[in-house]
């Protein structure tokens, strides 16, 4: 099992507003080009005009994420399993962000899988991942399984909140260059694309190769230098898009409360078991939601 490529830095750019809008169209993006699917494509080398755009995004994110305390959010994704012969699922999402105690960060996605068929989006059939601070939840309904893991400190990197590629949004410009490689590839007139590859290799867990496509123009919906769509590539090749369709930071109690982020229940005939990788020692279970002690950014 692999972990969850969850995108937890959506929780640093989005005005409040946003919580009922409709995103605008998302430009038709192909994957990158390469010769072997889900693999990164080769980097040209960055322009005096590309290095100074990347600083003023870095800057943004760093200034919006100071005054962010919770993100919801609604987006459309796409998977693509090069290594179960390209099959390709759809998926319904809902993600949900918030600041925990002790220098710690919650998330809560979850993702309806689509039926071709009855043309519809599955309730029964669904992909939820939640983290609590100091433990990610895997929840599989169709195995009737839930997957626990420890997230572990890095010794050799600044921690993040969680395992995940996106938690650069939650970070210092000084900490998210020295944990990722960072670059702006091409920009256009409504999007800047940003290239994110993993310097480290507790992050090489999550993904080989991440793209984000950035607004380069103030709009009412989105916003200057946010993120329009993020694509990344998983160590087994998959491929994931996802296309916001709605974001709100700061929002209500009924979209995003303390409650998402407490330890999932196992519910009867279901099993809980922690996720060992190999090689790894066997960190704490968790008790009662505590997580376990993170040290700040």
């Amino acid at each position: 099992m692999q972990r969850c490529c969850i995108l937890v830095g959506l929780v640093s750019f989005l005005c409040a507003s946003l919580a009922s809008a409709q995103a605008p169209t998302a430009p038709t993006l192909n994957p990158p080009t390469s010769s072997v699917q889900g693999s990164a494509p080769a980097t040209p080398p960055p322009s005096s005009e590309h290095a100074k755009r990347l600083d003023e995004i870095l800057l943004t994110w760093e200034t919006e994420a100071k005054s962010m305390q919770n993100v919801y959010m609604h987006f459309i994704a796409k998977k693509k399993y090069n290594n179960l012969d390209g099959r390709e699922k759809y998926f319904n999402g809902e993600a949900k962000f918030m600041h925990l105690p002790a220098n710690t960060f919650g998330a809560n996605i979850r993702l309806y899988e689509f039926d071709p068929v009855q043309r519809k989006y599955k309730q029964d059939q669904y992909e939820q991942y939640i983290l609590t601070g100091g433990f990610l939840y895997t929840i599989d309904p169709v195995a009737k399984e839930i997957i626990f893991q420890t997230l572990p400190q890095a010794a050799n990197r600044d921690p993040a909140e969680g395992p995940m590629p996106f938690s650069l949004f939650l970070m210092r410009s000084e900490t998210i260059r020295k944990r990722f490689h960072l670059q702006v590839i091409k920009i256009d007139q409504a999007l800047t694309y940003l290239e994110v590859r993993p310097k480290f290799q507790e992050d090489m867990q999550d993904f080989t190769y991440a793209r984000i496509c950035i607004m380069n123009q103030g709009h009412p919906q989105i916003g200057k230098d946010m993120p329009r769509e993020l694509y990344w590539i998983e160590p087994n090749k998959t491929e994931v898009k996802w296309d916001i369709q709605q974001i709100g930071r700061n929002v209500g109690e009924d979209k995003v409360n303390r409650n998402d982020f407490v330890p999932p229940k196992t519910p009867p005939g279901w099993k809980l078991q922690q996720y060992q990788p190999t090689g790894a020692a066997k960190g704490p279970a968790p008790t009662g939601g505590t997580p376990t002690s993170r040290k700040p950014m």
